[in-house]
Order: C-alpha cells, then structure tokens, then sequence
C-alpha cells in the first residue's frame, strides 16, 4: 500500500529499521512514482513499503555503514551491552575457533573476506572449500594454503552447494567454536569475540549469528530481526560450540545443495531446548546473495527446484512448529510465541 493512503495525515512512522517522513514531492528512489515521503536514514524517497524494503536490500548489500548507522540508531542500547560482554569475555577467557568457508568464484569478494578475518580475527583455524572455482579463485586460495594462511583446502569438480561441503569440513576442526562465514561478507573487529561471549554467558543459548529470520506458516522466510524473537539464525554468519555441534550436528543430509539448512538447525536447537539468538552488533557485513545469484544466472543447478525440495520438507518435518508459532498479520510480519 502507498505510504499516501496509509498515512495521509503525514507525520513520522517507523518503517522497518528506519522511519519514513513527509517530505516535499519527489519521485521514488525505486519505482518514479511521484510521492511525499522519504526514508529518513537513506535520505531518498520512497512510495511504499515495497519499494522502501527494495532500497534498503540494495543499500544494505552495497553499503557496510547503512546498516551500522542504522543499527546503532535503533538498538544502541542493546549493542552497547553486547560489546561490553564481549570485551569483558576478552580480558579473562581465549577461545579456539574453526572458521568455514565455502567459495564458488567471486574473488574480490573472496579477497575482502579473508583480509577482514586475518586483520580482525586471532585463535582460528580457516577451513575452506572450493566449489569448482574458476582459475584465478582456485589458484588463490591454493597459495593460501601452501602459505599456511588456510589450514585445510578441499575442492570438488562441480558446484555441490552449500549444505555437503559445510557438513564436510566441521568434521576436520578441533575449535572450542565453529563459526559457518560466506565468502561474500567483511567481518569487523569483536565479531567472533562477540558471538562467543553471548554463548559463554548464555548457557540456554545453541546458535548466534549475525542476523535473525522469521517464518511464515508455511516455512518462508518473510521477515528479519535481532534478539531472541526470531526463528532461525541466517546460514551466512553463525556460530556453536563444538560441543553443541557434537550433540545436534550440523546440516541436515536430508536437504539439498542450499536453502533452508540454516532455518532447519535452528529449529532441531529449538527443539532441543535451547534458543538461538541475533547480536544486534553490526560486526558482520553481506554483501548478498552473490554466489547464488551467479549460480542461478549460469544454470548449471537448478536453484529453484532445489529451493522447492527443501522448503516441502521444512512443511512436513516443522509443520506443527509453523502452525503453533504463526499468526497472520495484516502487514506479513508473523507473532512469534516460543
């Protein structure tokens, strides 16, 4: 719906992570449409909350400090004690950590990413595959390795996704922490520590990530968030200890090449008892979906009817979760009741 006939009255309204004004007619940053109304950390205009998300996917993806600003506008607070946990943690533990990582092409990516870890990052063991890479992918992460900067590099001849090659790698690590990172984010400093500490002082606690995603009642994600009032952890910043690890595994074999693996080990965590949980701490930034987005453009997966399995078993395997936990909303945003 047009923010002109939501709010025709004007005023200030909060829009996701942001908050939208009435602002002098301009055309809309995404569609042209003609509107009064502008996202206030974006500075552009905007007509709907269509368009509004489509701006902020793409400014978020493209832009590290748009979702820092953004986060720490709306959750200071929360960050604030975040950061204090981690660096009282800090001062008084040291943990090990196996860092996975899994590239297919996409080397500037690949670059900042391992740049970001080693400049950010102490205690770890880097474990990487290559999903059959282009050359200039393959031969970078190759001297890497001959130079000790990675400590295992596996590599297969065809793309095998994201869920084996995970599952595949964990088992070679001996970290008190696995943390499961794409290739296509920049980590800043604390990330890890951040993570850890949250675990360490939060024994109910069996997955933290960088971002949360809801459900709706039929297993879509529609929705993010921070905090404890989410379904699952995002599959492209998380971490559990090897011990949790040891007693729940990791993905399940049962899904296929990627999607939905990371909202299905939430949940088997959930059920076990424990509850998963967002840092609103911006210390991890994605770029978005770059991997797949190629995979899908060359064809060689059919990313769709992968997609389609996976989401069919999370109906039939968390069915009663979905129908329990989700109440529909005018807006989309589900009620979530653990």
């Amino acid at each position: 719906m047009k923010f002109e006939q939501r709010y025709p009255d004007g005023g200030e309204h909060s829009f996701g992570h942001t908050k939208i004004v009435r602002d002098k007619l301009g055309a809309c940053d995404h569609c042209q449409s003609f509107t009064r109304w502008k996202d206030t950390t974006l500075n552009k205009q905007v007509c709907s909350e269509e368009c509004g998300t489509e701006l902020w996917r793409q400014s978020a993806s493209d832009d590290p400090e748009v979702v820092r600003q953004s986060n720490y506008a709306l959750y200071g607070n929360q960050i604030k004690e975040e950061l204090e946990l981690a660096a009282n943690w800090m001062d008084n533990n040291v943990a090990t950590k196996d860092i996975i990582i899994v590239v297919r092409d996409q080397l500037d990516y690949v670059k900042n990413c391992l740049k970001s870890i080693k400049e950010h990052t102490t205690d770890y063991q880097l474990f990487v595959w290559d999903n059959a890479s282009d050359k200039p992918t393959h031969d970078y992460l190759e001297k890497l390795a001959l130079d000790g900067e990675i400590e295992l590099l596996m590599w297969s001849d065809k793309n095998l996704g994201f869920i084996k090659p995970n599952n595949e790698l964990v088992d070679w690590g001996n970290g008190d922490y696995i943390i499961l990172l794409n290739s296509d984010t920049i980590v800043f400093e604390g990330w890890d520590s951040a993570m850890i500490a949250f675990l360490q002082t939060h024994e109910d606690v069996g997955i933290v990530g960088q971002l949360g995603g809801m459900l709706d009642e039929t297993g879509l994600g529609i929705d993010s968030g921070f905090g404890y009032d989410i379904d699952y952890i995002m599959g492209w910043c998380l971490c559990l200890s090897r011990d949790t690890y040891e007693e729940h595994g990791l993905f399940n074999k049962q899904l296929t090449f990627a999607y939905c693996e990371d909202a299905d080990l939430s949940l088997r965590i959930k059920e076990a008892g424990l509850k998963v949980y967002a840092l609103h701490a911006p210390l991890v930034h994605h770029y978005g979906s770059k991997t797949i987005k190629k995979v899908s453009e060359e064809g060689e997966v059919d990313v769709k009817k992968t997609f389609d399995l996976n989401h069919k078993y999370m109906q039939m395997r968390w069915k009663e979760y979905l129908g329990r936990n989700r109440v529909k909303l005018k807006h989309g945003r589900p009620k979530i009741t653990i």
